[in-house]
């Protein structure tokens, strides 16, 4: 966790790792109080950018693209690549439930 502490901040982090960041997908972006939620989950998903890149981050904020479902669910898909990629390059062997 401490590396996606750093990487994504602890609040997201913890969220990505648990499933627990809200369904983008099944938002209807046509209701105010749904569209509300994608505003709030994309400005986390901008301040997470900002951490490694603000230039970049900004740059994807002011498109178009930044504020679709797809793109948000994209981005997300990633950053859950990326973590588990790191956690197979720091761990050993088979995964086991206690």
């Amino acid at each position: 966790m401490s590396w996606g502490r750093l990487e994504y901040g602890e609040t997201y982090t913890k969220e990505l790792w648990h499933d627990t960041l809200p369904d983008t997908a099944c938002l209807n972006l046509d209701d105010d109080s749904q569209w509300y939620d994608f505003e709030r989950m994309c400005e986390v998903v901008y301040d997470v950018m900002g951490r490694d890149n603000a230039k970049f981050a900004t740059a994807l904020y002011e498109q178009d693209r930044f504020w679709t479902k797809k793109w948000q669910i994209d981005y997300r898909q990633g950053q859950r690549e990326k973590f588990y990629c790191y956690l197979e390059t720091v761990c050993q062997g088979e995964p086991y439930d206690n």
